[in-house]
């Protein structure tokens, strides 16, 4: 009997290297608790429920079982991050008015971003000002979220046309960059909104300058574990998703 239950679990260990996980939603698990892991003869299952309360989430930190927990408890807020006392900041005091963690007034020391106030990043141990649009930008200059540092210079994000010089997919409207100049980005062959089930190869096949080239499939998170071929840069989901 000893024997056959070892079996059974390197034949689910060695079945889910091969395949997904599959994942299954259930309303009835015992209190508290959000996520149950079953080892199955032919799959790994994963029983999950949503967790109660607007700041509660699923703490996948325990082994087996995973039980809902205080989102905040969690792990201590950087500047600019949620707080509910001084106790959550990493760094910083977290006022009544704004429960957001904030650097003391005329507090500029730092040893990296996190340790600055948004709208600031760290340079040569002092929190900055991020530079805005057109303003020079290096490795020593950080651009603020909205631009890319391109040629010396913060432009928008997403703002380069195909064929434009560009420092990174950022800059490119495409958000694809390929030997320094934006490109429109691979697509993948049958593309659909729906996405696309792997096929028999286990390869999902991507065009790009009319060259074909391949990718193995990936794992969703689904209750068939179905396996996927995930949209290539230049597909439309790819595109709405950078673009956030």
């Amino acid at each position: 009997m000893k024997s056959l239950v070892i079996l059974l679990a390197i034949t689910a260990l060695t079945y889910a290297a091969e395949n997904c996980l599959v994942y299954t939603c259930k309303d009835d698990l015992p209190k508290d608790v959000c996520s149950t892991k079953v080892i199955n003869p032919t799959n790994i299952t994963y029983t999950m429920k949503a967790c109660e309360g607007d700041n509660k989430v699923c703490d996948v930190r325990l082994k087996e079982k995973d039980q809902c927990a205080d989102f905040y408890d969690q792990k201590l807020s950087y500047p600019g991050e949620y707080c509910r006392n001084n106790k959550e900041c990493f760094k910083g005091n977290c006022p009544n008015e704004t429960h957001v963690c904030t650097l003391n007034p005329g507090n500029t020391t730092c040893e990296d971003d996190l340790d600055c106030n948004p709208g600031l990043f760290c340079k040569s141990g002092n929190c900055v000002k991020q530079k805005m649009f057109n303003e020079t930008c290096g490795k020593e200059d950080r651009c603020h979220p909205s631009f890319a540092c391109n040629d010396s210079l913060c432009i928008k994000v997403g703002s380069g046309e195909n064929g434009q010089k560009a420092s990174s997919p950022l800059v490119c409207k495409s958000f694809y960059v390929e030997e320094g100049v934006c490109k429109e980005g691979p697509k993948l062959t049958n593309y659909t909104d729906d996405g696309l089930k792997c096929p028999e190869s286990n390869l999902c096949t991507y065009t790009i300058d009319k060259h074909d080239f391949t990718d193995k499939c990936r794992c969703g998170r689904n209750s068939a574990g179905v396996k996927y071929c995930q949209p290539g840069r230049g597909d439309i989901n790819m595109q709405d998703v950078s673009s956030y």
